[in-house]
């Protein structure tokens, strides 16, 4: 019998230990809003892409990033989902990742005078967390803040 209650209290100290080491998911709970005046009143496409880095995201042209992102960005890239905003709209966007999951996201905006806007913007993510981002759409640039 005492056997027994050894190897049940074994069993269940070992689950416990196994149970705290599994990583906590990543998520990210996004707030995107699109001013009155984006895109010069028209509606804007953001697309966000979760990245395990930024640094090709950041050299890559808005045209073969929309085109072929996983071409482009290879192994950095994780996934994208866009998002269709009107001037004044706010979307609530949110992803869980198993793991550590992605290190960034980037948006990509696609305004209609993309040589003139600041269309992409990228922030860092903190692994098995959740975390909590604005992407804000003004008249012609894109910004993110926790």
């Amino acid at each position: 019998m005492l056997a027994k209650l050894r190897l049940a209290g074994l069993s269940v100290a070992a689950l416990a230990v196994m149970t705290a080491c599994a990583p906590t998911p990543t998520q990210v709970a996004m707030n995107v809003t699109a001013s009155a005046g984006v895109n010069g009143g028209l509606p804007v496409k953001a697309t966000i892409y979760y990245l395990n880095s930024t640094a090709k995201f950041n050299g890559t042209d808005y045209a073969s990033l929309t085109a072929t992102p996983s071409a482009v960005l290879g192994a950095d890239f994780v996934r994208k989902e866009s998002v269709l905003l009107s001037p004044g709209q706010t979307k609530n966007v949110s992803a869980a990742f198993e793991g550590e999951g992605p290190a960034a996201i980037g948006v990509a905006v696609g305004f209609k005078e993309i040589s003139t806007a600041k269309w992409r913007a990228t922030t860092p993510l903190v692994a098995g967390k959740v975390n909590t981002l604005t992407i804000s759409l003004g008249a012609n640039s894109v910004n993110i803040s926790k």
